[in-house]
């Protein structure tokens, strides 16, 4: 390449330099790169790190470490000095040393907050910029932010312990735990070390996916790449997918791109069932189905989990309901991933046209199938999930924990009330918190002594119940279980004296989704957004409720009555107005109720709950694999 064809390359990027400075000036924006120094002038800092020579993304180079000559640059760094400068000179042989040969001395630059800025090479990095490069060999240093709760910092943190694994630079979430989410989709466990193959199968195979999904229109989209990649493979099994071709993943994309529309991104929570009328047209000409036949799938057996017998009760329910109309088949000790897959194409192909998956665990195969098959209504009892082409479904337990709460405070004659959970998981630090607001509401010194029965190390537990009286445990037994322990107990020389529990009806709940499916109202349950559907019913519905002894005093069922019509009727909510947690920290806003995300994810303790969230190495095996789906903390990494 001769000079003159060089300088004539400077003249088309000063052209298209200055458009863009003119286009920068004109919305009121900063026509030049950043400077870091100036950020990190209002930034605390707690130190630096050398990560050596690592190749950098080229749309994260957005910067100068230095103010010094950041006006020879537009903030894409396109060349704005004149063309007959020392600058352009220099600029136009180092355009000539990248055709013929590439630039291959690495720059040296600052990594702040996973976007880099260069201190010495600013025209290597014109250069490439202006050639559209993928990448650039930079020696770098990383400026460490202090810790804050403000979310980008927490998903940096989140970053920096992912970086540490992999030593990828390009892979960014829009919100903390997706790293971990992330993982989790991989098969690989919080800190478990990555071989040199899997960091560069795995780097190669984001590249070409983040490629199509941009090509596709993704870098239209609010989502980052990072967002779409796991959305993918919270759907199509990475080892699987990345031997996939071109077209093949262009297919895969196709088929779930309303999953990463905006909208689908928000969950609609269904506080309540509609008592919804079939239309008229429907009178006319019948649109609903008017046989079904419906498949259970269980990870356990059911008669090894209260949890699953529940929901096996509540199958029961149906065939009883709709004797003549519906038929249902179940599917018990169903394993997550290749088994939970086949099980449910095996369900599809027997003609099942509506399967409900009860655990969080079987939401990747229920949702692959739902994208394959979207004519087959797919329902996963979970919270949090954000799938368009799925629904999910939960009950509000926190409402009948609070009424618990109530029961135990009036009763106790203790300081100290225990109280057994399973998984911290969405949902269940809401349920102990609200607990322990009812028994605080009807007495104010008491304490919540919590324990936790899916720890490894269950001696905590055992202590807890041997010497307080009063006892929340599970909501009902297991059918082949030796223990009695349930709901709200009494504990009298190791006796133990239930005295109310929580219900969690799910044959009501099956009962008013199925009515919907043959009143033909269920496309209408969906907002015009066409935003995620979470079933998530309280006391109002009938699905839950809390049944007292006999053994009660009667002024205390009286205050249990009362209390459930008030949140009934939304009178009266838990978490109303401004909580304190363990350390003193508020929570919500005066005379205002929690939002159902602040609810939902709820991740720490009320003031008078004495225990802690356990970490996940401390937890059994079992319980790790729905921890690590379902967890509320973000910070596992």
């Amino acid at each position: 390449m001769t000079n003159i064809e060089a300088y004539e390359e400077y003249n088309k990027a000063r052209k298209a330099a200055m458009k863009q400075y003119r286009s920068s000036v004109l919305t009121g924006s900063s026509p030049y790169p950043p400077v870091l120094d100036e950020i990190l002038s209002n930034t605390n800092t707690v130190g630096e790190q050398d990560l050596g020579v690592v190749e950098v993304p080229l749309e994260l180079m957005v910067g100068t470490k230095t103010s010094g000559r950041k006006t020879a640059f537009t903030n894409d760094f396109l060349p704005l000095l004149p063309e007959k400068s020392e600058f352009s000179a220099k600029w136009s042989q180092l355009y000539v040393a990248h055709m013929e040969e590439g630039i291959r001395n690495p720059v040296k630059a600052y990594e702040f907050m996973n976007r880099f800025y260069v201190q010495e090479g600013n025209k290597r990095v014109s250069v490439l910029k202006y050639v559209k490069a993928a990448g650039i060999s930079a020696h770098v240093t990383r400026i460490i932010p202090a810790k804050t709760e403000e979310k980008e910092n927490k998903i940096y943190y989140e970053f920096m312990a992912f970086y540490e694994l992999t030593q990828m630079n390009s892979i960014w979430f829009s919100e903390p735990g997706g790293y971990l989410k992330l993982l989790t989709a991989l098969g690989k466990k919080p800190k478990e070390p990555w071989s040199s193959k899997e960091k560069k199968d795995f780097s190669s195979f984001f590249y070409h996916f983040s490629t199509i999904y941009s090509t596709m229109g993704g870098n239209k989209l609010p989502l980052t790449s990072g967002d779409a990649f796991l959305i993918y493979l919270t759907i199509f099994d990475y080892k699987e997918a990345r031997d996939k071709s071109t077209n093949e993943i262009k297919k895969d994309l196709q088929k779930i791109w309303k999953e990463f529309l905006p909208s689908t991104q928000s969950i609609e929570h269904v506080m309540d069932p509609e008592q919804s009328q079939s239309p008229f047209w429907n009178k006319i000409i019948p649109t609903a189905p008017s046989r079904l036949k419906i498949a259970f799938l269980y990870d356990k057996p059911v008669q090894d989990s209260s949890w699953l017998y529940s929901h096996e009760l509540g199958r029961l329910h149906l065939m009883d309901t709709y004797k003549d109309q519906v038929t249902t088949t179940t599917y018990e000790n169903v394993k997550p991933g290749e088994m939970a897959e086949e099980t449910i194409a095996r369900a599809i192909e027997d003609g099942c046209q509506v399967i409900f998956t009860t655990t969080p665990t079987l939401m990747q195969a229920s949702l692959k199938a739902a994208v394959e098959h979207p004519d087959v209504k797919i329902l996963n009892c979970s919270l949090n999930f954000s799938y368009q082409s799925i629904r999910t479904y939960y009950a509000r337990v926190y409402e009948a924990k609070f009424l618990l709460g109530l029961i135990a405070g009036t009763i106790s004659k203790d300081a100290t009330i225990a109280y057994e959970a399973d998984y911290p998981i969405y949902g269940a630090i809401a349920n102990i918190n609200a607990f322990a607001l009812g028994a605080q509401m009807v007495n104010p010194d008491i304490k919540i002594k919590l324990s936790w029965t899916s720890l490894k190390d269950t001696t905590i537990q055992e202590e807890t119940s041997g010497h307080i009286s009063i006892l929340s445990a599970r909501n009902m037994i297991t059918p082949n279980g030796s223990d009695r322990r349930f709901g709200l107990s009494l504990q009298k020389d190791g006796q133990f004296e239930n005295l109310a529990t929580t219900i969690l009806d799910w044959g009501k709940f099956y009962d008013k989704i199925i009515k919907n499916i043959f009143d033909g109202t269920w496309k209408n349950e969906s907002s015009k957004e066409k935003k995620s559907l979470n079933y998530w019913w309280g006391l109002s519905s009938d699905v839950l409720d809390v049944v007292c002894s006999s053994k009660l005093p009667e002024s205390t069922k009286k205050l249990v009555y009362t209390f459930k019509k008030f949140i009934c009727s939304g009178t009266f909510h838990p978490f109303d107005g401004i909580l304190f947690d363990q350390e003193g920290k508020k929570h919500g806003t005066e005379n205002s109720v929690m939002s159902h995300e602040d609810i939902i994810t709820m991740d720490w303790l009320y003031e008078n709950v004495i225990g802690s969230i356990p970490e996940i190495d401390e937890l059994k095996e079992e319980a790790k694999s729905v921890v690590l789906l379902q967890g509320i903390q973000e910070e596992l990494l």
